[in-house]
């Protein structure tokens, strides 16, 4: 998706201070994260410890929403309640252009005691108003910090301030783009000329998709953390102009950020704790973007990029990856998708490298990987056993593949799911198994299996059956929380009545003590 427009000129006006917002919006609490909607009839902000908002004083943020009036100021904000609204800390990130999607701070779970910090959720518009915030994807989305502050513009392109992979120090600026299946592109770092080894925090994209704001402390300034602006010069989303301070008018000795543009085209909005006892309120001040004449670049010409087939890039080596599929049992050439994600937290290494999915028809894969790296390998076909590997690309690989079909009747043993030597307690390394187990389920929605437990001969027989059993439910137990269906897991108990190998021996007799799954319905 390529987007060009018009370039803009930033003119102040100088002449006017900035104005508080009314006391209907700058309350004794804390008001921070305006954005307003694409119609530019709502004014949506995050206000902290206010005694209405849904954790009451303790909580650290709710939504609130003011609407428009005809003299064109502020009405009386209601705190949004839910569900956008719930005990933990919620701000509005920005519209879809339609204003029919809402974008959210941080991942929302059906449990008003649970929270999951540094996702971004996204609700929907209806007749009755917003739905429950779903979790939304952005690839290789990592933040090493506690703090994240997020903007989105017109739904296509988000700004993140984030501490992650290639950060200068501290939270850095990043932009991602939504694809056509919904998903995000990996953040890429805006690079040295915006960030610094401080903060960069609040960044806030214009209409135009060129023009940059944001607040640091990382430049002097006027006070702890100033706004600035700077101009998008390519298609890389790496040259950017000198960022230039907004000046007096806008920035004090206090901590300026949130700076957003009015769909008006005349005004700006931005918070501030200069002279409100360190708590923010929302001030306005006149602002617009001029027309200069020329075109923009376009926004997305990094991210149509593919890694299969790149030149080697920024001092990074590749090797070529084939692969042949097939039916272990038929030989039959095989369709699905291979995910390889890198296991490298490397900053040297750009983000858009840390994950592919690729796709393959009538048997044959073909990939570009970085060389050196480890990578989780995951070989996925529906009615298959998924076949997974950690692998190293030292040079041009070229295998053949064979999956297991999941017939009906199909025994499997889970060889490395271990237990403590007399207990049904899982040993650590038995997970990546059974997280095998729980994903081809999740891939073959209407498998159902049986659950063996077995033992070796030794001892009392009824105890090794209970013994059995008592492993089967903690495997069980293991893939329900995993999200797999009790009714689709049936459990079996065998002590050691079917043994697999010799029970004289110690080094034939552990491999009677297994779990294994048998495929029992389709």
């Amino acid at each position: 998706m390529l987007l060009c427009c018009l370039c803009f000129l930033v003119t102040v006006s100088l002449a006017q201070q900035s104005t508080a917002l009314s006391s209907h919006i700058n309350s004794p609490y804390n008001e921070q994260d305006p954005v307003i909607t694409p119609d530019g009839k709502q004014l949506y902000f995050t206000r902290a410890n206010h005694p209405q908002n849904m954790g009451g004083v303790e909580d650290k943020g709710d939504i609130w929403v003011a609407d428009r009036l005809a003299d064109g100021t502020w009405g009386a904000p209601r705190n949004l309640g839910r569900p956008l609204n719930d005990k933990f800390v919620n701000s509005v990130l920005g519209f879809s252009q339609s204003g029919d999607l809402i974008f959210l701070r941080n991942f929302y779970i059906n449990d008003h005691n649970k929270h999951i910090k540094q996702g971004i959720s996204v609700a929907r518009k209806t007749n009755t108003g917003w739905t429950y915030p779903e979790n939304m994807e952005i690839r290789y989305f990592k933040n090493k910090g506690e703090n994240q502050s997020i903007s989105i513009t017109a739904g296509q392109v988000m700004l993140l301030s984030i501490d992650s992979y290639g950060s200068y120090g501290a939270e850095d600026i990043y932009v991602s783009f939504v694809e056509k299946d919904g998903r995000w592109t990996g953040p890429k770092n805006l690079g040295n000329t915006i960030n610094t080894p401080f903060e960069e925090l609040s960044p806030f994209l214009a209409s135009d998709m060129q023009t940059l704001f944001f607040s640091s402390n990382g430049r002097g300034g006027e006070g702890s953390r100033d706004i600035y602006m700077s101009k998008r010069l390519d298609e890389s989303w790496q040259k950017w102009s000198e960022p230039k301070n907004l000046g007096k008018d806008i920035n004090t000795e206090g901590a300026d950020m949130y700076f957003i543009l009015d769909p008006d085209g005349e005004t700006a909005y931005f918070s501030t704790t200069q002279n409100s006892n360190g708590y923010g309120d929302l001030r306005s001040i006149p602002f617009s973007l001029e027309e200069d004449g020329s075109e923009a670049p376009p926004i997305m010409a990094f991210a149509a990029e593919e890694v299969t087939g790149q030149e080697d890039k920024g001092g990074l080596s590749f090797s070529n990856y084939q692969a042949t599929i097939i039916d272990a049992v038929s030989g039959k050439e095989l369709e699905g998708h291979v995910e390889f994600i890198l296991k490298s937290e490397s900053n040297t290494i750009d983000p858009e490298f840390y994950e592919e999915k690729l796709t393959f028809s009538k048997g044959k894969l073909s990939a570009r990987l970085l060389q050196g790296q480890q990578y989780q390998m995951d070989v996925i076909v529906p009615g298959y056993l998924v076949e997974e590997r950690l692998v190293t690309f030292t040079n041009d690989i070229s295998e053949e593949i064979r999956l297991e079909p999941l017939a009906l009747g199909s025994t499997f043993n889970l060889e490395s799911v271990l237990f403590e030597v007399g207990t049904a307690n899982l040993l650590e390394n038995s997970f990546p198994e059974l997280d095998k187990v729980a994903r081809m389920m999740r891939e073959n929605p209407s498998l159902k299996i049986e659950l063996g437990g077995h033992t070796d001969n030794r001892g009392n027989s009824r105890l090794n059956y209970l013994l059995s059993l008592d492993r089967v439910r903690t495997v069980k137990r293991y893939l329900v929380d995993k999200g797999i269906a009790d009714v689709r897991i049936m459990e079996k108990a065998y002590g050691g009545s079917k043994p697999i190998a010799d029970n004289t021996q110690e080094e034939t007799r552990r491999l009677n003590r297994r779990v294994e799954f048998t495929i029992v319905s389709q």
